[in-house]
């Protein structure tokens, strides 16, 4: 199974609890963090079955354009490859780009992945779906009724309410979302002078911030040697919690949230600055 890196920390778990083998495509820094349809149709071997897509992209905000994804159906289409298309940040979109589904021009390959945890903003109900070929979908609901059990009711009903009521509360939180996306990478920008970087995100509410300018360095008489370093260091001195690149695949970064208010943001990249002055 394929899976663009860096990538959502369960993906390569599910693969390997499954019996499967994951398969890493690098996406750059150069690129934006977005694999190309060259790079994933150089990975294919006779083994290969799935592709694992997820855009808009965690842990990169990366959003992958209408072209790009007609590009890697046309791969797909042509190798045969089923694609799990993991959608659940598709609300989650800003700068004017827009959501473009796979599905819909790969229909009978694709298994689309959604829920209400991100654009809904309830992540602590737990409550996901899909979309895939009627065989596809007997075979999942088959294995689903022997391993978990079903959604309570309450957040059935809430769910309905999501998504059949009035949107405005979520376009009034996207909009927050965007406000605070500016907000943070007007204040990144400010930052490269202390040896950081970021990837302009365009939709999810993550920020990756490269820091490995500081890596070999020392804080606090001990060496930052990676990202888990990085972040442990910034925790126990700083107060300020991100998340370590390495279990994304990419140790160069760690992963900012802006779901938060700009007074923490600031506070928060404020501390990370005065950690890098720090630094020896």
């Amino acid at each position: 199974m394929l899976i663009p890196k860096p990538y959502w920390l369960t993906y390569p778990e599910i693969v390997k609890s499954c019996g499967g083998v994951p398969v890493f495509v690098m996406a750059t820094y150069r690129h934006g963090y977005k694999v190309t349809a060259s790079q994933i149709e150089n990975m294919i071997t006779p083994k290969t079955k799935v592709l694992i897509f997820n855009s808009p992209c965690n842990p990169t905000g990366a959003v992958y354009t209408e072209e790009e994804i007609l590009k890697i159906a046309d791969v797909c289409r042509r190798y045969n490859l089923t694609v799990i298309s993991d959608e659940i940040y598709e609300k989650l979109i800003y700068g004017g780009e827009t959501h473009f589904s796979i599905a819909s021009v790969l229909k009978e390959q694709t298994i689309v992945i959604n829920g209400v945890s991100k654009s809904y903003a309830m992540t602590g109900w737990r409550l996901g779906y899909l979309a895939a070929p009627e065989h596809v979908a007997k075979a999942i609901a088959s294995f689903q009724s022997h391993s978990t059990s079903n959604v309570n009711t309450v957040t059935q009903y809430a769910a309905i309410a999501a998504l059949t009521g009035d949107e405005k509360p979520m376009r009034d939180m996207i909009a927050a979302f965007g406000k605070r996306r500016q907000f943070m990478l007007d204040k990144l920008e400010t930052m490269k002078e202390y040896g950081f970087d970021y990837i302009r995100p365009d939709g999810a509410f993550y920020v990756m911030l490269l820091c490995d300018n500081l890596y070999g360095k020392t804080h606090a008489g001990r060496r930052i040697r990676g990202s888990a370093d990085f972040a442990e260091l910034l925790l126990e001195n700083k107060k300020v919690a991100a998340t370590p690149g390495v279990v994304f695949g990419d140790d160069d970064f760690i992963r900012l949230s802006y779901a938060l208010g700009e007074k923490d943001i600031e506070e928060g990249l404020s501390r990370i600055i005065e950690f890098a002055k720090e630094t020896e």
